[in-house]
Order: C-alpha cells, then structure tokens, then sequence
C-alpha cells in the first residue's frame, strides 16, 4: 500500500466558488482531478481506513464527486440490492452505478431498476414454464 501522501499526479485542482470561510469555520472545499484512476482508487480507500487525515493542525476529508445521475442511480440500485439481498440472489455492483445479478448461471448487467426488473420477470417467467 502506498503511503498516503504519496505524490499523486493531479489533472487539475481549484476552489469551490463559495467565499472564503471565517475564522474556525468549517473550511470550503477543493477539487482535484487526478490524472490516473487507479490513484484515485487508493486515496479514497486509504482515507476510508484513517478516517481522518491530519495535516498542518487541520483534518482533511476526501470524498468522491459524481453527477447528480450517477447518484441518483445509485440510490436507486441500492434499493435494488436490498431487495436482491432479501432473496438470496447473487450479484456484484460493478463500476459506480451497475449491477451484475445472475440467476442460474445466466448473469445480466443492470444498468437501472427497470432492466433488473425485466430480467427478474423474464427468469420467473422461465421458472413458470419450467415447472408446467
């Protein structure tokens, strides 16, 4: 594991366009864009482990920034996942808002809660004829 303030290669980095906090406010944000996605990878989970990252006297958090689509299909798949957990189905979140279920041996990538639904129906559909 690389040390945390290893020397990333950042594509860009700036302010957020609010006005310079007060004295012993919570401080505005910075965003960066790193250059390698694997580095991104590793900073988010390293600050997951610490939990609190300390320098010069203050604590640092870092959080991914999505879309608002990108989160709102996420909380969408999350409702998803909770439903699939209650049913004892496999699946695996893939990428930042995909869902890889798999119903005897046949896998389906979800990309949104409408085509898992097709998928389901479709499976118990051929469950139906199944047992005719």
């Amino acid at each position: 594991m690389r040390p945390f303030f290893y020397i990333y290669m950042v594509r860009y980095a700036h302010h957020s366009l609010a006005p310079r906090p007060v004295p012993r406010a919570k401080p505005h944000p910075i965003f960066a864009r790193l250059l390698n996605y694997r580095d991104r990878n590793v900073a988010l989970c390293q600050t997951r482990e610490l939990h609190v990252l300390p320098h010069k006297g203050t604590e640092l958090s870092i959080f991914p920034d999505f879309t608002k689509q990108v989160q709102e299909a996420q909380r969408e798949l999350f409702v998803a996942k909770i439903k699939l957990k209650e049913l004892n189905m496999e699946y695996a979140k893939l990428y930042l808002a995909r869902l890889l279920v798999q119903i005897d041996g046949k896998a389906k990538i979800c990309n949104n809660l409408k085509t898992l639904q097709k998928f389901l129906k479709q499976h118990a559909a051929m469950e139906a004829v199944a047992t005719l």
